[in-house]
């Protein structure tokens, strides 16, 4: 998760950097890209299309990481759903008092933390 949240960083840079060095430079820049690199069109239009595909790649990747957070969010809450069940149970066969009880519910909610947590 660390590896792909660096990674997300530096192309989001990158595709910044890419960007802004034509606004930014203005025809200095271009003609110093261009001594050093051709791609048969205008330099402009390959930092451009450069630009854009690393943001494209941001945006697919977020959304991974986005759709990988919450599978484990589901994960802890189904776990967590199964242990209160459980603890449930339990209270219904007078096997815990009521301190004991709230003790394991406390510690079973703190487990998944995103519960309440704002969207």
């Amino acid at each position: 998760m660390r590896g792909s949240l660096t990674l997300l960083l530096f192309l989001a840079a990158l595709a910044a950097a890419l960007a802004a060095g034509p606004g930014i430079g203005g025809g200095v820049f271009i003609d110093s890209v261009k001594d050093i690199v051709s791609f048969g069109i205008p330099i402009w239009q390959a930092l451009c299309l450069a630009a854009t595909i690393l943001s494209v790649a941001v945006v697919i990747i977020n959304g991974m990481l986005k759709s990988r957070e919450l599978s484990s969010e589901i994960i802890n809450a189904r776990s967590c759903d199964a242990k209160l069940e459980g603890l449930e149970t339990m209270l219904d066969l007078a096997q815990f008092d009521v301190a004991q009880a709230t003790r394991l519910y406390t510690e079973y909610l703190t487990e998944i933390p995103h519960v309440g947590k704002s969207a």
